[in-house]
């Protein structure tokens, strides 16, 4: 499990009250951060148990977007002088002249859907490069 995610293993139904805050994509989003094989499907409740549940199912080994959110690092990477003034988003910090502000992953804490929303609003030709760099990266 992801030492940067909190826990939000819960002993008795008094702790459910943690999550009362938290939408559905935003459980989702949780337990994609912290490793679990969750679909988008899934109710809010399903969610839940998988968060209290986390001695019960095995963290996942890779979830099939984050190849391409891997292929945008990479992208960004190669183009960085050119797209570093135009990035609004965690992106913006991977080569952040302060160390300790530098997020090497940055697409790792965006969701699924503004992954490929920026895949897919590149031009053709960036497209088709940010497959290439997922598939020299796996």
């Amino acid at each position: 499990m992801d030492p940067s995610v909190p826990s939000y293993s819960t002993s008795n139904a008094s702790d459910e009250v943690l999550f009362d805050d938290l939408n559905r994509t935003e459980l989702y989003q949780l337990c994609r951060r912290a490793g679990y094989h969750v679909h988008p499907s899934w109710e809010r409740q399903q969610l839940i148990n998988t968060l209290q549940d986390t001695g019960r199912q095995e963290p996942a080994d890779e979830h099939p977007i984050d190849s391409l959110r891997e292929g945008l690092i990479a992208f960004i990477g190669q183009y960085w002088r050119t797209l570093q003034p135009q990035l609004t988003c965690p992106a913006k910090d991977m080569r952040n002249p302060k160390p300790e502000k530098v997020n090497p992953r940055p697409c790792f804490g965006c969701s699924d859907m503004q992954v490929m929303t920026c895949v897919s609003t590149q031009k053709q030709a960036n497209h088709q490069q940010i497959y290439q760099l997922r598939k020299k990266s796996q």
